[in-house]
C-alpha cells in the first residue's frame, strides 16, 4: 500500500517534467499493486499513457482547470459537514505524527496527505481514507464536472476506500 499511495500523490501533483519522466515507474507500481482491481488498474492506465503522450502545456492547462479554481474559490474545510469532518480528521492525524499543514496548502493538501498516508500501516491508512470518504467524493465530483483526467487518480482512492468494512 506504501508505494500506491505514493505513486497516486505523484500523479496529483503539477504536471512536471520530472513526473512524466517517473510515469513508467509510477505506472508500474500501480498495475502491479495488490489493492488495486482490474478496473481501477486499466482506468489509471489510461490516464498514464494520457499523460505521457500529451504535450506538458496541454497537461498543465488541463491541470489548472480541473484544480486550480477550485483551489481559489473553494475552501476545503468549509465544504458540507461530512466533508470537513473528513479532512479535520486527516489534518488532525497529520499533526499526531508531527507533520505541520495549514489551508494555503490546500491545493497540495491531498498528494501530501497521501504521501504521509504512505508511511503508516495498511490498515491505518486504507482507515483513514475511509474516513477521508466524503472529502474524496467532493474533489471527485468536481473533476467528473470538468471532464478531468485526473478522475482516475480520485476514484482510485475511493475504490481503495471501499476495501474496508463499512
Amino acid at each position: 500500500m506504501t508505494t500506491e499511495l505514493s505513486a497516486l500523490a505523484r500523479l496529483l501533483v503539477y504536471p512536471r517534467h520530472q513526473t512524466l519522466n517517473e510515469l513508467n515507474k509510477i505506472d508500474h507500481i500501480l498495475q502491479n499493486s495488490r489493492h488495486l482491481d482490474p478496473h481501477t488498474k486499466e482506468n489509471l492506465k489510461t490516464f498514464t499513457v494520457a499523460l505521457s503522450a500529451a504535450p506538458m502545456s496541454a497537461l498543465q492547462n488541463v491541470y489548472l482547470a480541473s484544480f486550480e479554481e477550485d483551489y481559489k474559490t473553494l475552501d476545503l474545510m468549509q465544504q458540507n459537514h461530512e466533508s470537513a469532518e473528513a479532512l479535520k480528521l486527516l489534518e488532525n492525524l497529520y499533526h499526531e505524527h508531527g507533520q505541520d499543514f495549514s489551508e494555503k496548502d490546500v491545493p497540495h493538501f491531498l498528494p501530501a496527505i497521501l504521501e504521509f498516508l504512505s508511511t503508516v500501516s495498511y490498515n491505518e491508512a486504507l482507515s483513514w481514507i475511509k474516513q477521508a470518504e466524503p472529502a474524496l467524493r467532493a474533489i471527485d465530483r468536481k473533476l467528473l464536472d470538468v471532464s478531468s483526467p485526473w478522475l482516475a487518480v480520485t476514484d482510485s482512492l475511493l475504490s481503495l476506500s471501499k476495501r474496508v468494512a463499512a
